[in-house]
């Protein structure tokens, strides 16, 4: 896999479990799993929380000076070809990262 595309599902990874954590309602056992799939042209990554995730896409906000934080789907949209959520329990969102560019 190339070192970008590797690079770029890191960063939305690293975007989409922090959303977890940050907002999943996680009891203190619960856990947030990570699959991959990697296929011929694209590469498949799900985060996995065992509550509701809150929102069906979320909207995105702008980035600007004046916003600190929230922007995590934003990256998410903007590095993916394809992204989504499944909201009811366990709740997921998955991105689809291309592989042939």
């Amino acid at each position: 896999m190339a070192d970008d595309v590797v690079a770029e599902a890191q960063l939305a990874v690293t975007e989409l479990v922090t959303n977890a954590v940050r907002h999943g309602d996680l009891a203190a056992d619960d856990e947030v799993v990570l699959g991959v799939d990697v296929r011929v042209s694209d590469v498949r990554v799900v985060v996995s929380q065992p509550t509701q995730v809150k929102a069906a896409l979320p909207a995105a906000q702008e980035p600007s000076q004046a916003v600190t934080h929230g922007l995590g789907l934003v990256i998410v949209d903007r590095l993916a070809r394809r992204w989504g959520v499944e909201p009811d329990p366990p709740g997921r969102v998955w991105f689809e990262l291309g592989l042939k560019r």
